[in-house]
């Protein structure tokens, strides 16, 4: 889980400011914040979601078999004999099974979203066809609304240092993080370009950067996706190089008119030992109206939604999406017990 440093922020004029405290600064000396911030185990936010499939524990077994960098094509509705709902089978993009479950657990809004045919073409793997087969109404109007949820999108510029530049980054007010410990930034003031900067110190002496774009810039942009980006290696989203080094550059030059020679020197700006990557964050941002939260656990298609595009009071945020899957979590584990004492569901029809 990461947390920014709460109130800071980068002025036109290259100077470090903390609305908190409305306190100038001109040194190296870290920019105050009361924020609490949290990180995986070895530094990695992955080690939050492996802990989850441990049962909470990253030293305990997997109680689920994890299976990654996989594009899920399709979603398609098991039914009985007497057409009611009898679990989900997933195919990829060969049409080939990823297997038939009981329950199903949508993280993602993109599976069920319209931006699906703008991105990778095609229909949505989840569609409102699927609702109707069921007959479920409630799974119908949880659909529709999550087609209706908007999300403000975000490029991002990622990249790492070694040696000298590695440690000038690490000097930065901003970068309060510590090694190995999270994230740290700020936001940029009046910058058409770049929102926030974010700084990490690694234990391996590395320390890593990623520049986000304002919305405004994102939206300008929203064909490029970045080769290295799960659309494009896995969903085969088409992506143009020239069109990312241009972004890029645009993106760095905004960063250098800021920091240097102020707090950094040319050359730890064009110097990273990886990256610079682009990553075209397309759902960054779920914004309103949210899906409430009533239509979020569908038990007569047994299905639930668990996003950050859950209605409540901490929606479109970390928190959000986690409460959102322990209510999903919750309510699909009661039906799957209730199952567990039921005689074996009728043989199913193909769809």
């Amino acid at each position: 889980m990461i947390s920014l440093t709460q109130g800071a922020y980068l002025r036109s004029d290259g100077t470090f400011g903390d609305t908190s405290t409305e306190s100038l600064a001109d040194s190296t000396a870290p920019i105050p914040s009361a924020a609490s911030r949290y990180s995986g185990a070895s530094g990695s936010a992955s080690d939050f979601a492996e802990a989850l499939l441990r049962g909470g524990s990253l030293s305990q077994p997997r109680l689920a078999e994890g299976r990654f960098s996989t594009m899920v094509r399709a979603i398609e509705p098991l039914r009985t004999v007497g057409g009611e709902s009898n679990g989900w089978r997933l195919s990829d993009g060969k049409g080939e099974s990823l297997g038939e479950f009981d329950w199903l657990l949508l993280c993602s809004a993109s599976a069920a979203h319209p931006r699906w045919t703008r991105t990778f073409g095609g229909e949505p793997p989840l569609s409102r066809e699927s609702a109707s087969l069921l007959g479920d109404t409630q799974l119908e109007a949880a659909l529709h609304a999550l087609g209706n949820t908007p999300s403000a999108p975000v490029i991002s510029c990622l990249m790492a240092f070694d040696a000298d530049a590695a440690a000038a980054w690490a000097a930065l007010p901003c970068a309060t993080g510590g090694a190995g410990g999270a994230f740290a930034g700020c936001e940029l003031e009046a910058d058409a370009t770049i929102s926030r900067l974010l700084v990490q110190p690694l234990p391996n002496g590395l320390t890593s950067v990623v520049l986000h774009s304002t919305l405004d810039f994102a939206r300008v942009h929203l064909d490029v996706y970045g080769a290295t980006s799960a659309a494009a290696r896995v969903g085969g989203a088409a992506t143009d190089a020239t069109r990312e080094q241009e972004i890029m550059d645009r993106l760095r030059a905004a960063l250098s008119a800021r920091l240097a020679p102020k707090w950094l020197k040319e050359e730890d700006l064009a110097s990273p030992v990886w990256g610079p990557h682009l990553h075209r964050w397309g759902a960054a941002f779920p914004q309103p109206p949210f899906m409430d939260q009533s239509l979020a656990v569908c038990a007569q298609s047994r299905i639930a939604f668990c996003g950050d595009y859950v209605a409540g009071p901490h929606a479109a945020s970390v928190e959000g999406a986690v409460m959102a899957a322990i209510a999903g979590a919750t309510e699909s584990s009661k039906h799957l017990a209730a199952m567990a004492r039921c005689p074996e569901a009728p043989a199913e029809e193909k769809e």
